[in-house]
């Protein structure tokens, strides 16, 4: 565990990816192969990413909940996709590490598949943790578009009485310079958009 650790942390170049990557996906002891793709990921985010997109499969949730969290790190495009596909697995504890992972993306992709997720009903805890991580993205400040997008899902969500409470107070702890772009769900045409918006001021 620790020399896979250490392999990581030292940088050691192509060689050490390789040693990394071979752990990752053969070694007989889970605890090795969650350090050696976590390692691999801090250290080479391509190959990283591709030995994580092999194991978020696996039959052991601790090991394709890591391989979601690295693919989570890794800021590719290609892990989008992979994240994507994890949020619909029909394991739970996998489908929430992508809802976490996500949460820390902010983008308007992210915003899209986090509202779904937030529409789901087959299990309790997915919904509010895609709220809250739609909360997150809305006041990450130096992504606007995904600001706007987030604050936009979430009125929606409201609107439509989708965990309504939860949404509502969601939307009420966004930082004050958001203000502006909450309340401009006031005007919306929809009245069940406007009054989700004046219940949360």
């Amino acid at each position: 565990y620790y020399a896979a650790a250490s392999l990581g942390e030292a940088r050691f170049g192509s060689a050490a990816a390789d040693d990394l990557a071979r752990l990752a996906r053969r070694d007989p002891a889970t605890h090795v192969r969650i350090a050696a793709m976590t390692a691999l990921g801090a250290m080479h985010g391509v190959l990283g990413a591709k030995v994580a997109a092999e194991l978020m499969d696996d039959p052991d949730d601790d090991l394709a909940i890591a391989a979601v969290n690295v693919l989570g790190a890794v800021l590719r495009q290609d892990t989008h996709e992979w994240l994507t596909r994890a949020s619909r697995s029909t394991r739970p504890a996998v489908r929430l590490a992508a809802i976490r992972a996500l949460a820390e993306r902010p983008h308007p992709d992210s915003v899209e598949i986090l509202s779904w997720a937030a529409r789901l009903d087959d299990d309790a805890a997915l919904a509010p943790e895609a709220i809250d991580a739609l909360r997150r993205i809305a006041a990450a400040g130096d992504h606007p578009l995904s600001q706007r997008a987030a604050v936009h899902a979430l009125r929606e969500l409201a609107a439509e009485g989708i965990q309504r409470p939860t949404v509502i107070g969601a939307i009420a702890r966004l930082p004050e310079a958001l203000l502006p772009e909450v309340a401009s769900g006031l005007s919306a045409v929809r009245v069940a958009t406007r009054v989700a918006t004046a219940d949360a001021r």
